[in-house]
């Protein structure tokens, strides 16, 4: 019989087509499970080490509480891992069959040779006729990710803009076990855990992580209770079980500390204050110094000598994201994905704020790859060509639909400068229609028809567009709405939207074959143009930039040459960095062309085309963003995002330029980024950084930076630095011993004359008693310390490396808070730019280049307060 969807011819008792995905009408179900797994795997060695593993993980997996089993106990169930090798051709065996048939989830091992495998392919394809392609899960167990997959998981059948149907490449939940990337085993099965019982990732492994602390806590409390009942252990022992519940409460603390800091240097913050108050429950004082000072880098608490951008959050999606878009005031963003779902975030915190649903009753007739989104103000614009076309406004604060255009399917559109009007194209057989509509209710402003701008083939080329990540038609609002720059092809246009006949439409031939970009400013069209097929072919290609007035004359031309096609991948999509483009005007003089092509950067004068500055990087070039400054001489800063996944800050006609200190690593490749200014409070300070991963293409990485110290609070201070050197120089020297211990460089006592803190010439800080004996030292070694002192209550020392003596011209400062605990010193606080803590310890004293300011000093509880408030506000 035939698909219903796609016509292809599948089985009689095909509850699903395995060639699309679409779930066949009026179908038998196939839903009593045996099995909560099927293990499909060549019988080689490394292939079937693996599937013996993890047949044995999930089967002796226990879920956490609070976590819902597919089964009726905590328990997954049985796997079916078939252990004799299949004939080498004929049908499935019926016991095969029959396993798959009353399987839950397909597990495919996946490693260089599986593509050859017939059986695999066939046990992937009988899966998918009884329960659909979203249960299938891969695990790598070798080679290259993508060249392991069997060919009939590798593409899916899916619509295109014509409504026909054409292979596209697809995705898949995959674990990672290849000995090249060396991922923790436990891990990556816990991954495919997640898969099986349909939870997340990240939720399933934080309620592991707290399942553990419990565990081993109860182990502990259950000696405690048992040497209590039977009256059998000693003091002696009693002191043993209090040291081991010691031990382990700082061996919780390590893991936790460690586990933060990995999530912190992904960018996933939240994911940090979760692993670190998984540890402390509701006891505060359960907060060791490892953790406290995992706690205070996430929090942003203090500054930090190597994070002049801080980790905002992560958002991985359920399926990947086809386009995604953010308001030029960076207050919210918004993402739509495959299955066409938008969601509307809070940029600053990754709150969800809001859900559209795209209007008609068949949603998905569209292809989602053909939508896309824009956004200004707290509107968000969705457009769409496939069948049968989406032209819709929402209201970002609600999800709701505000207008809605029926069957008008959109190849291009751009915003005004006072977002008060829309453009779009729509195509009209051969002919290109231009509108512009007014965004508050989508009345027509003005329609024209633009005669066949050299296409073709409008549709092919519309979709050619699409793949290499350029907008299908390009489009520009000049000084008036009613003033529209179309380009698309080799042909760019004015057109005059007012006019009453079509005779104020003017045309130009561009330089090549293909526009790539269009920028409008003060009424003159400036576009790149490149040959796509040359480019394809990797060959070094020319470009050019051209500038045209209202009347399409040409006014400066500027000729440029691509290295050649440099390309990556996003999940299974083919990305051409090599394509020219135009990202914008900066204030450099009187204004200047930024353009890049690959991996170089021009910055071109724009009133006569003269190029005023050129550099290449390491990595290609994904976005350039502009900052821009009211202060004379106006030299603006570019903010540069590599697909490397570093984002660069750079002056480039200043002379003295920024050096790398302001750089962003976020550790992910790129296909696409955004950073600007962010309003927090009606006052743009904190610079956003969003971007989605080129490997992951459902997740958003978001950073953000103050262009100063990320502090959460930060007072001017009157004093100045010396002043405040001073007085915590008196304190040393109050609390200093009359007779310095040997090699000591620096020697104080603490308030109750009890002990002694000290440091001596190679930096190895310690606790003496009063005869001098070293009671506790400190695992790290420290700068040298000029100031010291204790805590009022003697289980801290605040240390200082300001020296009031130094060159200016030497580093900020690093205040250390060392705590004293459990016969251990320790550094719970490492302050960058720190002098000292205020007499009352409330305060924090710190220099940095705008000069001496305050912050406050944060105590445990503190910490832990304002961590729970930072995750309640993602709720």
């Amino acid at each position: 019989m035939g698909c219903v969807a796609c016509g292809s011819e599948i089985a009689d008792y095909a509850a699903f087509c395995p060639h699309c995905g679409a779930q066949q009408p009026f179908a038998p179900s196939y839903d009593e499970y045996e099995y909560v797994a099927f293990i499909s795997y060549r019988h080689v060695d490394r292939d079937t080490d693996l599937a013996k593993r993890i047949q044995s993980a999930i089967e002796a997996y226990r879920l956490p509480r609070g976590v819902n089993s597919p089964a009726a106990s905590r328990k997954l169930g049985r796997v079916f891992r078939d252990q004799d090798e299949l004939p080498a051709s004929g049908e499935l065996p019926t016991r095969i069959s029959n396993a798959l048939r009353r399987s839950r989830t397909l597990i495919v091992v996946c490693s260089p040779k599986t593509p050859e495998s017939a059986w695999v392919n066939r046990e992937v394809v009988e899966f998918a006729t009884y329960h659909g392609r979203e249960r299938i899960f891969l695990a790598l167990a070798d080679g290259a990710s993508k060249e392991g997959i069997p060919p009939a998981l590798s593409h899916i059948l899916a619509k295109d803009a014509d409504g026909s149907f054409g292979l596209r490449a697809t995705s898949h939940v995959a674990a990672d076990f290849r000995p090249a990337t060396n991922l923790p085993f436990r891990q990556e099965a816990l991954r495919l855990i997640a898969g099986i019982v349909g939870c997340g990732f990240d939720d399933l492994r934080q309620r592991e992580r707290v399942r553990k602390i419990r565990r081993v806590a109860g182990i502990v409390a259950a000696f405690a209770i048992a040497a209590t009942a039977t009256g059998f252990y000693t003091h002696a022992k009693n002191a043993q079980i209090e040291a081991s519940q010691v031990e382990t409460r700082l061996e919780q603390s390590r893991h936790a500390a460690a586990d933060a800091d990995v999530l912190l240097a992904s960018g996933d913050r939240y994911g940090a204050l979760d692993a670190i108050l998984a540890t402390v429950s509701d006891d505060p004082d359960a907060l060791t110094p490892e953790a406290q000072r995992a706690l205070e880098q996430a929090v942003g608490a203090y500054p930090q000598s190597d994070m002049w951008w801080s980790p905002c959050y992560t958002l991985e999606h359920k399926r990947p994201i086809v386009s995604w878009t953010v308001n030029p005031e960076y207050t919210w963003f918004a993402t739509i994905d495959d299955r066409a779902e938008i969601n509307i975030y809070d940029a600053a915190t990754g709150a969800l704020r809001a859900t559209c649903d795209l209007p008609g009753d068949t949603p998905f007739e569209q292809t989602p790859e053909l939508l896309r989104l824009a956004a200004w103000g707290d509107v968000l614009y969705c457009m769409g060509t496939g069948h049968p076309g989406v032209f819709a406004c929402f209201d970002t604060t609600s999800g709701h639909l505000v207008w809605n255009v029926e069957n008008v399917a959109t190849f291009g559109q751009t915003v005004s400068a006072d977002g008060k009007s829309l453009g779009f194209v729509g195509l009209d057989g051969e002919d290109l229609n231009v509108g512009v509509v007014d965004t508050a209710s989508s009345h027509g402003i003005g329609t024209k028809t633009l005669p066949n701008p050299g296409l073709d083939d409008p549709s092919a080329t519309i979709s050619a567009n699409h793949a290499s990540g350029t907008e299908p038609v390009l489009m520009g609002f000049g000084t008036l709405a009613s003033d529209v720059f179309v380009a698309a092809g080799d042909t760019v246009a004015y057109i005059d939207m007012a006019a009453a006949d079509d005779t104020c439409m003017h045309a130009a031939a561009l330089a090549h074959p293909n526009a790539s970009s269009l920028v409008v400013a003060d009424d003159i069209c400036f576009v790149t143009s490149y040959d796509a097929d040359a480019l394809a072919r990797s060959l070094a290609t020319p470009y050019a930039i051209q500038a045209f007035d209202a009347d399409m004359n040409l006014i400066w031309q500027f000729d440029g040459e691509s290295s050649g096609r440099t390309v990556g991948t996003s999940g299974d999509t083919a990305l051409d960095y090599g394509i020219p483009r135009v990202y914008g005007i900066a204030n450099l003089g009187e204004g200047a062309l930024i353009a890049g092509a690959g991996t170089s950067l021009v910055a071109i004068d724009r009133t006569d085309g003269s190029v005023l500055y050129t550099t290449d990087f390491e990595a290609p070039i994904v976005q350039v963003d502009f900052i821009w400054s009211d202060q004379e001489p106006i030299v603006g800063a570019l903010l540069i995002t590599l697909a490397d996944g570093k984002t660069l800050i750079r002056q480039p006609l200043a002379p003295e330029g920024f050096d790398s200190i302001m750089d962003l690593d976020s550790g992910l490749r790129l296909d696409s980024a955004g950073n600007g200014l962010s309003y927090v409070g009606g006052t743009r300070t904190p610079f956003l950084h969003i971007g989605r991963s080129a490997d992951n293409p459902s997740l958003i990485s978001v950073w953000r930076t103050d262009l100063q110290w990320n502090v959460l609070e930060r007072t001017p201070c009157a004093d100045d630095a010396q002043t405040v050197a001073a007085e915590a120089l008196q304190l040393t020297q109050d609390a200093a011993l009359d007779t310095m211990p040997d090699r000591a460089r620096i020697a104080v006592e603490s308030p109750d004359g009890i002990g002694v803190f000290a440091q001596d010439e190679s930096g190895c800080c310690m606790l003496l008693d009063p005869q001098g004996n070293a009671v506790a030292t400190c695992e790290e070694t420290l700068p040298a310390l000029h100031t010291a002192r204790f805590s009022s209550d003697a289980t801290r020392v605040f240390a200082s490396t300001y020296n009031p003596d130094a060159d200016a011209s030497d580093d900020f400062p690093t205040l250390y808070v060392l705590r004293i605990e459990d016969g251990r010193l320790t550094v719970e606080s490492e302050i960058y730019c720190g002098i000292a803590v205020s007499a009352d310890e409330t305060e924090i004293y710190a220099e940095d280049a705008l000069g001496v300011f305050t912050m406050p000093y944060y105590s445990r509880n503190q910490l832990v307060e304002l961590a729970c408030s930072i995750l309640a506000q993602t709720k």
